[in-house]
């Protein structure tokens, strides 16, 4: 059965189930038109039956945050999406998180922190939201805190090399040499094979010759 890649919320796939005459027989246009007014750059897998086909915004943010990392043109409908939410439903803990990691790209650690504290508030088992208010602390010279966040999110997450590295460069910039070394003996445990090991030693052992002079 022949596969057509779609945009969509389900990521899934398009599976053609009619019976070919050739293998290079083209779509039909019935397959190009599954778009509706209300969803104009998505498609709508399993709408209900009579009911509206608005979809929450969260989920609408959700697919267009995935979407644009294929498709930068999604990222403008992610933008719009994330600004909508936080109107109307700002005690959501996803869109607090999301907000806060867009303050990021903007370069805007105050707000945030901010957002991502509430998100923390809302939900405090997840962990990429700590990772995000450690690197918003960090950018605001508060590594003792931004150490603790990244120890929050290391816990909840243990074998997630990305929040490990985090906490070795917290560890790094704090000049605390002795944990740093700790915890990159521990990732080498965890990642033997990772080939950013060795870079992170180096840079450890380039700090610790530095600062020793």
């Amino acid at each position: 059965m022949p596969r057509k890649d779609v945009a969509e919320i389900d990521h899934a796939s398009l599976t053609n189930h009619r019976i070919l005459a050739r293998p290079d027989e083209s779509w039909p246009v019935s397959a190009f038109q599954l778009t509706t007014p209300s969803l104009p750059d998505l498609v709508h897998l399993n709408p209900v039956p009579g009911r509206p086909e608005d979809l929450p915004p969260l989920i609408l943010l959700a697919a267009y945050k995935d979407l644009a990392i294929e498709d930068p043109r999604y990222f403008s409908l992610y933008l719009d999406t994330l600004g909508g939410t936080e109107q109307t439903d700002p005690n959501n803990a996803k869109a607090q998180m999301e907000l806060g990691a867009q303050d990021l790209r903007e370069n805007h650690p105050d707000e945030a922190a901010e957002h991502l504290r509430h998100s923390i508030k809302l939900a405090p088992q997840v962990a990429a939201t700590y990772e995000y208010l450690s690197i918003a602390l960090q950018r605001k010279n508060l590594n003792d805190e931004a150490i603790v966040a990244i120890e929050r999110a290391v816990s909840l997450e243990p074998y997630n090399p990305l929040y490990q590295r985090v906490r070795l460069q917290c560890l790094m910039n704090g000049k605390r040499y002795s944990q740093a070394q700790a915890a990159l003996n521990h990732y080498l445990e965890v990642f033997p094979e990772d080939p950013v090991a060795r870079n992170l030693q180096a840079q450890l052992t380039s700090l610790e010759n530095t600062d020793g002079k």
